[in-house]
């Protein structure tokens, strides 16, 4: 029997209030600089046993374009019928490569990146992503700290199906008129945005997949 279990981030959540505050939720104004010539690639994986760790590391334009081109041709096999069996040497497990879904903080598969890996054994996995950190811009008295909500600017989505949804994360509850984004299997979004409606967050706040 497959389980549905949720992904849980209270290390990131802990490091929050290491830093004084709760998140910020805007766009790149006052980004820090990245590491010269280099891509910020932040991994989250699903184990089996539920627990969840999360890695940031930092990656040339060119292994950025490997992975690119190795999911790209991974999809294109999938698509022809080729047996599994057939595919398994062409998953890069390297990073970001294979993962559920990528998203990026600017259009066109550009800007910071988080990759997501669902336990495949799992129905579903859901996450916030008002609890994991972008990057921290340096402040006196306080750093400011900026999320993933409503900086999803493109994605690549993997193996599995999902959404992109504006919700109440305390009492599991989406909104039926704020920004929401479906998208299907190996789909790939490259120009998103998500226009602020009165009362409602400024993008989307959470992550659905479902296999």
């Amino acid at each position: 029997m497959k389980r549905s279990l949720p992904w849980m981030l209270a290390g990131v959540v802990g490091l929050w209030m290491g830093c004084g505050g709760p998140p910020e939720e805007q766009g790149q104004e006052g980004a820090p600089e990245e590491q010269e010539g280099l891509i910020s690639q932040t991994i989250l994986r699903q184990l089996p046993d539920g627990t969840v760790t999360q890695e940031t590391r930092y990656i040339t334009p060119e292994e950025r374009q490997a992975q690119f081109d190795a999911r790209e041709e991974y999809a294109r096999r999938l698509r022809s019928g080729m047996p599994q069996q057939m595919m398994e040497s062409l998953v890069i497990d390297d990073g970001c490569a294979g993962s559920s879904l990528w998203l990026f903080d600017q259009p066109n598969r550009l800007g910071r990146q988080l990759c997501l890996y669902k336990n495949p054994v799992d129905t579903y996995a859901f996450i916030n992503l008002g609890s994991i950190i972008r990057y921290i811009v340096p402040g006196s008295p306080l750093p400011r700290i900026y999320t993933w909500t409503a900086a999803v600017r493109s994605l690549w989505s993997g193996v599995d199906a999902g959404n992109l949804a504006t919700c109440d994360t305390t009492r599991m509850a989406c909104y039926s008129n704020a920004p929401y984004l479906a998208f299907g299997t190996y789909q790939q979004l490259n120009d998103l945005s998500f226009p602020q409606l009165p009362g409602t967050p400024t993008g989307p706040n959470t992550v659905f997949l479902e296999n």
